[in-house]
């Protein structure tokens, strides 16, 4: 519903093989097994580019969007020019060290928008401890936004701008000029979770679905092997593999020898018939069981 020319879609990696696979736009069916089925013929070409399935980006989508090469780290790279209304850092920061943690959000907030969105990964909620940032209460978005910058009821103005020269980018949305006094902020009421003991206790007993937006928060707010492995536990229970094994996964990347993780993602490996992968986290288990053993 918005048209092409107001929008403006900037993508960097480091990896310029990543650039050229994004610019060629051809996914596989499991790229898109939890969307709506209409994106298939709203987003890409309707006939399969091979036997196997694949499927390309049509010309309409790719012609509004930039890729360029961009070292998040390196602080003598120049980012892309403008504010951008959401930005998407999934997955980097949990293998930076502190400091560079610390110098990529910096350079993320300096191009996000006054009422932008920045999403995050699954275990990198903890990183925005001590940022001028919250989460936007919704569940299963680990997506953040300046605290003091959130005016709900003054939606801003979205202004098709002029075609920018690739590879950088311009705002597309005009933020409106304040007018008259600032308004007070409506205090935002603190939420409570409960210990991890006790929701250890509730997913035990069979009560995953209560359970799930206090996990989602623990796990945005204070992530740890144990929260994503009781995460992925609840989804299990709830009938949803595919959360299931991203908190698995996301359990073993804080903590590469958390047994209970590795023995669920070889089932899922099993189940889905994934022979190397069940092999692999057989061995990751056994080597930790041994190592819980001693």
């Amino acid at each position: 519903g918005i048209p092409a020319e107001a929008i403006e879609i900037v993508g960097t990696d480091i990896s310029v093989d990543a650039l050229t696979k994004a610019r060629d736009g051809v996914y596989s069916p499991s790229s898109f097994r939890e969307a709506d089925p209409q994106l298939f013929t709203a987003l890409l070409n309707a006939v399969p580019v091979q036997t196997n399935g694949k499927r390309a980006v049509k010309d309409a989508v790719k012609q509004v969007v930039r890729f360029r090469e961009l070292n998040l780290v390196d602080p003598s790279a120049r980012m892309p020019t403008g504010l951008f209304d959401v930005v998407f850092c999934r997955n980097l920061l949990i293998y930076l060290t502190d400091q560079a943690r610390e110098l990529v959000l910096k350079r993320l907030d300096a191009v996000l928008a006054p009422t932008g969105i920045l999403l995050l990964g699954h275990a990198e909620g903890s990183a925005l401890t001590n940022a001028a940032m919250e989460p936007i209460g919704r569940p299963q978005a680990f997506a953040f936004r300046r605290k003091s910058s959130v005016n709900e009821s003054t939606p801003a103005r979205v202004t098709p701008p002029p075609r920018p020269t690739p590879p950088f980018v311009t705002p597309v949305r005009a933020v409106p000029p304040p007018s008259g006094p600032p308004r007070p902020e409506t205090p935002v009421p603190s939420a409570t979770v409960p210990d991890l003991e006790t929701i250890e206790r509730q997913v035990d007993a069979g009560m995953a679905r209560p359970m799930l937006g206090d996990l989602e928060m623990t796990a945005a707010l204070n992530p740890s092997a144990k929260v994503y492995t009781l995460l992925g536990t609840a989804y299990s229970m709830l009938g949803n593999p595919v959360e299931a094994e991203r908190a698995f996964t996301q359990a073993v990347y804080l903590e590469p020898t958390c047994y209970e993780a590795l023995v669920q993602l070889l089932a899922i490996a099993e189940r889905r018939g994934d022979a190397p992968g069940a092999d692999n986290y057989r061995r990751r288990a056994a080597k930790a069981d041994r190592g819980l053993i001693r």
